[in-house]
């Protein structure tokens, strides 16, 4: 059996190959250190999105060595890939020129990046994160089920904890991953904080477009919320065809506004597998 015949194409979603672009990615993480690269893109989870679209960056260690002028490893190539909806094969010329960068030198606007917009195609909706990151907690789940009978509810011991108000003036001032430095969490653990409280964040690129002097979206009004001691118990719930049809509407209406699957089911009080099931019916 011979080499040809043994290769299997790398698979990636369309949805992922139409919000990203994988050369202009693979370029950024082997120029700049990945944790340089998450706030030029303003993307958390950078790594996890290079994992997805079999992106390959650097290894730990990569950019001390290179600080101290110690050897590395050359960059590997980007692979191609295949679209697993429709199997069409894309190839991958890049030609990388790592530049030797100081932090002085290392600005946004050396770089040209592709902006990343939210599908609004109500077909291809796209669903942020791992497979873990689609299961809420049951605190936020319970918190969002409430917005289906009108104001969300919010627990009275996260309120004593952070100011709603000054919250929400300062994650549309600063990116998450610097306003997390304040708070001494990371910045997935504030962006989750922010959700629990029904703060409306940025959505994906907008510090990228902003450093670019794009337009970006405009800021959402803070929604009124109930303070509550404690969320009343979940219990199952039997959704009629007409009930399920009207949850779906809105959560597509929500992702064409910019908001993430994920952010939107936990508004309507349902899982991203549950939203999945729904769709297939």
């Amino acid at each position: 059996m011979t080499d040809e015949t043994c290769y299997m194409p790398l698979q990636v979603s369309r949805i992922l190959m139409k919000r990203y672009d994988r050369s202009e990615i693979y370029r950024l993480v082997w120029s700049v250190p990945m944790k340089r690269a998450q706030e030029i893109l303003g993307l958390a989870e950078l790594r996890n999105i290079c994992d997805r679209l079999h992106i390959p960056h650097p290894p730990a260690g990569y950019w001390q060595k290179r600080a101290v002028n110690k050897y590395v490893d050359a960059a590997p190539p980007l692979p191609s890939v295949q679209i697993s909806e429709t199997g069409q094969i894309v190839d991958a010329n890049v030609q990388l020129e790592v530049p030797r960068l100081n932090s002085s030198q290392i600005s946004s606007d050396k770089f040209h990046l592709a902006s990343i917009e939210p599908l609004t195609d109500s077909c291809e909706l796209p669903v942020c994160g791992d497979a873990s990151s689609n299961h809420a907690s049951a605190d936020s789940l319970a918190a969002n089920s409430d917005s289906e009978q009108g104001v969300p509810k919010v627990l009275a011991s996260l309120m004593s904890r952070y100011s709603r108000d000054q919250l929400y003036e300062e994650v549309w001032t600063d990116p998450l991953w610097t306003l997390a430095k304040k708070y001494g969490i990371s910045d997935v653990g504030l962006a989750k904080v922010c959700r629990k409280l029904h703060i409306p964040l940025p959505p994906p690129g907008y510090w990228a477009k902003q450093a670019a002097k794009k337009p970006v979206a405009a800021r959402p009004m803070l929604p009124a919320v109930e303070v509550v001691q404690k969320f009343p118990r979940r219990t199952g719930k039997v959704h009629a065809p007409e009930e399920i049809k009207a949850i779906l509407q809105g959560i597509q209406e929500s992702v064409s506004k910019g908001i993430t699957v994920n952010e939107a089911c936990q508004r309507t009080g349902i899982s991203v597998a549950t939203f999945l099931r729904w769709r297939k019916l």
